[in-house]
């Protein structure tokens, strides 16, 4: 069951990867200068499951379900992310998600 999830996230990486050539190189900060707001909420939320579903295919299920809630239900995390991205305008938006996610769901010993 496991190598089946694996194969279902790296073909899900693909066809995202594939489609979506402008995000390959996108900075913080490109990201904060589109005016859609939409279109930056999509991509965290992106961002923010894929995140979460890469913990539950290694069987972390309690983190998983930690950054979900982090990013959907505590208050003032999306602020935090947005604050982030303008702090580290030329680093990837990824990398910056993914640091918080780890310090508001750090790995349990």
């Amino acid at each position: 069951m496991n190598r089946a999830k694996r194969a279902f996230a790296a073909l899900a990486a693909c066809l995202v990867l594939g489609f979506s050539n402008t995000s390959l190189a996108i900075t913080a900060g490109e990201l904060l200068a589109d005016d859609d707001s939409k279109y930056i909420s999509r991509y965290l939320m992106g961002l923010v499951d894929m995140f979460a579903y890469l913990q539950f295919t290694e069987g972390d299920d309690d983190r998983g379900n930690c950054i979900y809630n982090w990013y959907y239900r505590t208050e003032g995390s999306v602020e935090a992310i947005y604050g982030y991205l303008e702090k580290f305008p030329d680093k990837a938006p990824e990398a910056i998600v993914w640091v918080l996610a780890k310090r508001a769901c750090p790995l349990q010993e």
